[in-house]
């Protein structure tokens, strides 16, 4: 089965924001470095500009599930309703 992994370089936990007392774009930049350099085929990489709790990064996620719906890989749930 494929492997996706998005990640997101504005950033991974609420404190590590932009104006937060504990961002450090140095350290943070590190890590984006490493994690593209850790991450090899057949994994894809998807990286985005955003924070992790960004929308883009939930249409990012959402849209490779999709694809994989579409594709079959995943299958297509069905919407249920409870009383």
């Amino acid at each position: 089965a494929p492997v996706a992994f998005v990640l997101p370089a504005g950033g991974i936990q609420q404190w590590d924001r932009e104006g937060e007392a504990l961002h450090d774009p140095d350290a943070l930049a590190a890590f984006v470095d490493a994690m593209r350099s850790a991450v090899r085929p057949p994994v894809e990489l998807h990286e985005i500009k955003d924070h992790i709790n960004s929308t883009a990064f939930n249409e990012t996620v959402l849209a490779i599930f999709d694809r994989w719906v579409a594709a079959g890989i995943v299958p297509a749930g069905r919407a249920t309703v409870a009383a």
